[in-house]
């Protein structure tokens, strides 16, 4: 029987909220529409390319009955992505890999990796390619994107976390389902390498079980910065810089 991960926060999550008020309907109905929609598509699109879906049949898989457009439109906003001409449910394969990896794994490993491939080939082709040797930090593939952050601080920090760690995985796959993004995770990592990487006391917690936590990363990512001397500031950090 087909199945994909849902989690408790759902109801209170920020782009449930936001759905939820463009749709003037209560949070618990949109999680009525979101799991008809995830549902369906398992059955019918389960590779999660929903670009021959029109809005009017999107809305009727979702169990919506008002405005088709109204419904899509809500949907972009963090349901649903635009990936290079392909309209792809947005982390569709961090929340039904597991299930799909199941199905596959053993008799059918080739489909598995196709439906890994669609993913990951359309995030490359829509950002530069990458240089030799270096790892892709934009694949959408549920291995890639779960390393993705521990990768991206190993390159910045000088360190080698393990992208394999149980631990360090829990951390990441967390962050992300609470809406958190790729660039998220890198604007926490830059501000603090921009901030302790040449404090000795400090340089210890460019770390994944400090950076990455729940209780520090929301702060993190808000707080601003104060302008280092002589220090070289990332484009992604920019915008946090109080100019004295």
């Amino acid at each position: 029987m087909p199945w994909i991960e849902s989690h408790t926060h759902l109801i209170r999550h920020h782009k449930t909220l936001r759905m939820a008020l463009r749709l003037e309907v209560k949070p618990v109905v949109v999680m009525g529409y979101l799991h008809n929609f995830w549902h369906n598509v398992l059955e019918l699109r389960e590779d999660g390319d929903i670009t021959a879906w029109t809005p009017k049949e999107v809305a009727y898989y979702s169990g919506y009955e008002g405005d088709s457009e109204k419904f899509y439109e809500a949907l972009k906003d963090g349901w649903i992505d635009n990936k290079n001409g392909r309209i792809l449910v947005h982390d569709w394969i961090n929340y039904a890999g597991r299930y799909l990896q199941a199905r596959y794994r053993s008799a059918n490993p080739e489909r598995l990796e196709a439906i890994r491939n669609k993913y990951s080939q359309t995030a490359q082709s829509a950002n530069q390619p990458n240089q030799p040797n270096q790892p892709n930090h934009n694949t959408m593939s549920s291995k890639h994107d779960l390393s993705a952050p521990i990768l991206y601080l190993n390159e910045k920090a000088g360190r080698s976390f393990s992208p394999k760690s149980k631990t360090n995985i829990q951390l990441v796959r967390a962050r992300y389902a609470e809406g958190r993004t790729l660039a998220d995770f890198k604007v926490v990592i830059d501000k603090k390498v921009y901030q302790w990487s040449k404090d000795e006391k400090m340089m210890i917690y460019l770390r994944p079980e400090t950076l990455f936590r729940a209780s520090h990363f929301e702060s993190y990512l808000n707080e601003p910065l104060k302008k280092e001397k002589n220090a070289h500031i990332p484009e992604s950090i920019r915008k946090y810089i109080k100019e004295e």
